[in-house]
């Protein structure tokens, strides 16, 4: 069984890597998934 809280740990560390190492490509995603909130 997965353990969800350390799960959910390790993946909110690697997205802070990801956003140290390439910004932009985080920036990017958020406005993308941003932007799809609002599609009618």
């Amino acid at each position: 069984m997965i353990d969800w809280k350390n799960y959910r740990q390790e993946l909110t560390g690697r997205i802070g890597e990801i956003g140290r190492l390439s910004p932009d490509t985080v920036r990017g995603y958020q406005t993308l998934a941003g932007g799809l909130s609002r599609v009618p």
